[in-house]
C-alpha cells in the first residue's frame, strides 16, 4: 500500500495538473468545513471524490450527487469501505465523474453570471415597470 500512496505536503500551482492527473480517488476527510474549494478543484479534474459526511458535503451530495460520503462516527472503517467500493466499482466511479462534470458546468462563473443577470433582463424587458 505504501508504494501506492504519496504525501506531497505543500503543492506548487504548476504541480497541480500533474498530481490531479495521477490521482484515482480524491479524499476529503474534514472534521469541520463550511465550503471546500478543493472539492471544486477535484471536480474540475473529473475525479471521483469521497468526503466526510459533514453538512456542507451532504448538501452537495443531495444537490449534485457527485460525491460519496463516509461517516465520521464510523471513522476509518467506513472510509476504507468507500475507497474499496470505488476501486472495484467502475460504474460508480464513472457515475461520480459524470456528476462532477455536471456540477462544474452548473456552478461555472458563466452560468452563475447568467442566473444573476436573468432577473435584471426580465425587469428591463418589462417596460411597464418604468412608467
Amino acid at each position: 500500500m505504501g508504494s501506492r500512496v504519496t504525501f506531497y505536503g505543500y503543492v506548487k500551482s504548476d504541480e497541480i495538473p500533474i498530481i490531479m492527473n495521477a490521482t484515482d480517488i480524491a479524499i476529503l476527510p474534514y472534521k469541520r468545513v463550511t465550503e471546500s474549494g478543493v472539492l471544486h478543484l477535484y471536480a474540475a479534474y473529473s475525479l471521483p471524490i469521497i468526503t466526510s459526511d459533514l453538512d456542507a458535503f451532504r448538501e452537495i451530495k443531495m444537490k449534485y450527487d457527485c460525491i460519496e460520503t463516509f461517516s465520521l462516527k464510523l471513522g476509518h472503517r467506513d472510509l476504507a469501505r468507500k475507497i474499496q467500493m470505488l476501486i472495484f466499482n467502475n460504474d460508480k466511479r464513472k457515475y461520480l465523474i459524470a456528476k462532477c462534470k455536471d456540477m462544474v458546468n452548473e456552478t461555472s462563473w458563466a452560468n452563475i453570471a447568467k442566473k444573476h443577470l436573468m432577473p435584471y433582463s426580465e425587469i428591463l424587458a418589462d417596460n411597464t415597470n418604468f412608467t
